[in-house]
C-alpha cells in the first residue's frame, strides 16, 4: 500500500501515483518597525495540501474503478481519513476534503476505451478539535 483516501487503496497493481506532495503553510505577521529589521509575529498554521499525481495504464491496472470511487467520495462532500506509507510505516493523517479530481484520458482503442489516465487529485486538511484548540 502506497496511501489510502477513504475505502480506496493506492498500490503499484490498483492505483499507483509518480508524486504525493505535501504542502504545510505557517502564517507569519510582518510588523515594520522604524529603524531596523521588522518584527514577525507567528499567527498559526494553514490547513496542509497534498496533491497526487498518478498514471494509470489500463492494460496494465486496475485502478479505473476506484477513480470512480474516488469520484464517489467527493461527490458525497463527506470529509475521508487519509493514510501514507514511509517505508514501512503507515501512518494515519487525520481527516481530508477532496477538493478536486482531474483526468485527462489519451491513448484510446477502438472502442473508444483509454488505455492511459493520467491523473491529479487534490486534498486539503480539515480542521480536528486537537489542532483548534491552542491550549492543548
Amino acid at each position: 500500500m502506497l496511501a489510502k483516501i477513504g475505502s480506496v487503496v493506492f498500490q503499484a497493481r490498483d492505483i499507483p501515483f509518480s508524486r504525493l506532495q505535501l504542502e504545510k503553510k505557517l502564517n507569519w505577521i510582518e510588523h515594520k518597525t522604524l529603524k531596523g529589521l521588522p518584527i514577525l509575529s507567528f499567527m498559526g498554521k494553514s490547513a496542509r495540501r497534498i496533491e497526487i499525481v498518478g498514471t494509470l495504464l489500463t492494460d496494465f491496472h486496475k485502478g479505473l474503478q476506484g477513480l470512480e470511487e474516488l469520484h464517489k467520495l467527493a461527490d458525497s462532500g463527506e470529509p475521508v481519513p487519509f493514510s501514507a506509507v514511509s517505508g514501512t510505516k503507515a501512518s494515519y493523517l487525520g481527516l481530508w476534503a477532496i477538493i478536486s479530481i482531474n483526468e485527462e484520458r489519451s491513448i484510446f482503442d477502438s472502442k473508444g476505451h483509454a488505455k492511459k489516465i493520467d491523473f491529479r487529485l487534490d486534498l486539503l486538511e480539515l480542521a480536528s478539535a486537537r489542532n483548534q484548540n491552542p491550549t492543548r
